[in-house]
């Protein structure tokens, strides 16, 4: 079999994101993203690109279903094919996986990975929350998207001794930190966040520390590593890349039995089972460990950014929450993490999520972040999340 080419991200467009953006339909919305990420890579043209895979939530969150033509129509790069897929908000991280396949593989030169959400095309998003949750089971039992994550920082507590949910909130504490210090997050320029409020045992406190659920779409152009610097002079790599799927039915994420994978059987709800297998097919593609990994960005609702960090292997089980607290995960610490402001405040635009997070770490290995720049990052690692820990996609990008 062929040895894979390598491949790179050239170009990289994003979108300020909020919680409505009512004069934007998400054609123009997702449009801007790409013209972004064109421009970035040498000022390509739509019709320069061979292929693409876009992300979205799904039909319950746009008037739209099908998309793919009317992308390839819209962008004006029909008739390039364009896959459209639906992976909760791990989406845009797996559209990244199989942009990767289609210039590995020799297929295609130039392609496309987009992701976008447009919540307010339709109803309120948690009224069709269910797409996010297993539907026959879950949520008839009145189960929706943030009870899971809500027992993850349950069992988190209990399982690894913390007495309070200071790490979550000082999580979202540092999260806004970097949310205003970018000028497209959510939470630019709102208040600064405090512990106090980001501590509370509420409802109102649960989404503090949680999503900022809104709009808004990000971009990647990749192509051959070996052509890489005739688009841009700063091309970032992108070296490992893996997805995994188990099921959507939470009481499956309380320990691991039916999982096809040794020694991840005694995982629980207060890890993730799923990002370990993930992380080491990508670290192992990639050829790192996580001592090399410079930065992090990691889906984090509730406690779910501390956790992913734990089975990313960048700190220890249980250690997370005491890391974080200590300022690891600050600029100058071990893995400053989700340093756009990380969906608790940059925004969660769902089939967004992993594109943002792609995008943000090719701009910090860049070295562009102006005030939030991780200094002299080399390796960085993207996680996403479908469902509470339903899939996991893995990405690792290097400087050079």
């Amino acid at each position: 079999m062929r040895k894979p080419r390598r491949v790179a991200i050239v170009g990289v467009g994003i979108t300020k994101h909020g919680k409505y953006f009512p004069r934007k339909t998400w054609r123009e919305m997702l449009a801007d993203a790409v013209f972004e990420a064109l421009a970035d890579a040498g000022n390509l043209s739509p019709k320069d690109l061979q292929a693409g895979a876009v992300a979205y939530q799904g039909e319950a969150t746009i008037e739209a279903g099908g998309i793919g033509a009317t992308v390839a129509d819209y962008l004006a790069m029909a008739p390039a094919n364009v896959t459209a897929l639906s992976s909760n908000c791990a989406g845009s991280l797996v559209a990244t996986h199989l942009g990767w396949n289609l210039v590995a593989s020799g297929k295609y030169d130039r392609v496309l990975v987009a992701g976008f959400e447009k919540t307010g095309d339709l109803l309120e998003p948690y009224e069709t929350i269910p797409v996010s949750t297993d539907v026959e089971y879950d949520y008839m039992l009145g189960f929706v998207h943030r009870d899971g994550f809500a027992m993850m920082e349950s069992m988190y507590c209990k399982k690894y001794n913390y007495p309070t949910l200071v790490p979550f909130a000082a999580w979202a504490v540092q999260c806004d930190w970097y949310a205003k210090r970018n000028p497209k997050a959510f939470h630019y320029d709102t208040p600064p966040l405090t512990i106090e409020e980001a501590m509370a045992r509420t409802p109102e406190g649960f989404i503090k520390r949680s999503l900022a659920v809104g709009e808004g779409a990000s971009a990647i152009i990749l192509v051959p590593a070996d052509e890489a610097k005739a688009y841009n002079p700063k091309p970032v790599y992108l070296d490992g890349v893996a997805y995994k799927c188990t099921s959507h039915y939470l009481g499956d994420h309380f320990y691991y039995k039916g999982l096809n994978y040794p020694g991840l059987e005694k995982f629980d709800v207060g890890e993730s089972a799923l990002t370990v297998a993930a992380r080491e097919e990508a670290y192992a593609m990639a050829g790192i460990t996580a001592e090399d990994i410079d930065l992090a960005q990691v889906y984090d609702m509730g406690a779910s950014g501390i956790v992913q960090m734990e089975a990313l292997g960048i700190f220890p089980l249980g250690e997370g929450g005491r890391a974080v607290m200590a300022g690891e995960t600050a600029i100058g610490g071990r893995c400053p993490a989700n340093t756009d402001g990380g969906r608790i405040r940059f925004g969660h635009a769902s089939g967004a999520d992993g594109t943002d997070m792609v995008g943000e770490s090719t701009i910090q290995l860049r070295g562009e972040a102006g005030e939030r720049q991780v200094p002299d990052a080399r390796i960085a690692v993207c996680q996403s999340t479908a469902g509470t820990n339903a899939a996991i996609a893995v990405a690792v990008l290097r400087r050079e």
